[in-house]
């Protein structure tokens, strides 16, 4: 796909031959197209994106947490341990029960942790910088505009992994209240405003009623920029997002949208220029 900003367009993906939503991209490594694609982890050997960012973000903080109080702890029997391997190299003894393996493994151990530490808290800091910041790695890349999905602030933004503050932000939980879906984002300059809005999200209504919307009423149309549409329509999963971002015409059967052949596809996507 193109490597630009592309706010409330599907792509289409040469590999797949499918539409996907935006800021969607495919993983060469795992074959498939990921929602809110962020990077592939070799260390979790799998993607990180919509579904599992906010996993991975606490996985780093846990491992890093672990690390600093482990070390902290342990470092007055670490200081002792290594005096006295110290000693024993030059054949002093003690009358200590403990053997010289099990100090060693109590400094490599030690030692690990700082190593982990050292390793773990740049990439810590560079993921959560992109995050309050609402972007990904890929995206990092981006110049073509300033960020269109930024929501203002550090906290609204870390909102859009975490959801709505609470307990569950510390852990490894899905998000209680979440804001997103993976397949709709709301923009910087109309936040959960008309097709910007996250299509499943259980979000109070913060629509308005236009001329466009009034007109789509007396029509008898139910489209992406009516009220509440995403709750009234009976579509779910794919055949939502489709008609969200006016792939194929809402009048479509549904259920003909469960297997969508890839003219289909491409033609849709072809309908909004991607």
């Amino acid at each position: 796909g193109m490597k630009e900003w592309q706010p409330g367009k599907a792509t289409m993906c040469r590999h797949c031959t499918r539409a996907r939503p935006e800021r969607a991209h495919h993983c060469a490594l795992c074959g498939v197209c990921i929602l809110r694609l962020d990077h592939h982890c070799p260390w979790i050997n799998n993607c990180v994106g919509f579904g599992n960012h906010k996993y991975f973000l606490l996985t780093c903080l846990y491992a890093l947490l672990a690390c600093v109080v482990a070390f902290i702890t342990s470092l007055p029997e670490l200081v002792v341990v290594t005096q006295r391997l110290r000693l024993a190299v030059h054949g002093a003894v003690d009358d200590l029960d403990l053997e010289p393996s099990d100090e060693i493994a109590f400094v490599v151990f030690g030692a690990l942790a700082v190593f982990i530490s050292m390793f773990v808290t740049p990439l810590l800091y560079f993921q959560f910088k992109l995050a309050i910041n609402n972007r990904t790695t890929i995206e990092d890349n981006y110049s073509n505009m300033t960020n269109p999905f930024d929501q203002g602030t550090s906290f609204s933004n870390l909102e859009q992994i975490f959801g709505k503050f609470g307990p569950d932000w510390f852990l490894p939980v899905k998000p209680w209240r979440p804001f997103l879906d993976g397949a709709s984002f709301p923009s910087s300059s109309e936040r959960h405003d008309f097709d910007e809005r996250p299509l499943f999200a259980g979000l109070e209504d913060h629509s308005r009623d236009t001329e466009e919307g009034m007109l789509d009423k007396q029509n008898g149309f139910t489209g992406v920029r009516s009220k509440n549409w995403a709750r009234q329509s009976k579509l779910t999963g794919e055949a939502l997002w489709r008609v969200h971002y006016h792939i194929i015409e809402p009048a479509y059967n549904p259920a003909d949208l469960r297997k969508p052949s890839t003219i289909d596809y491409m033609l849709g996507c072809m309908q909004i220029d991607c």
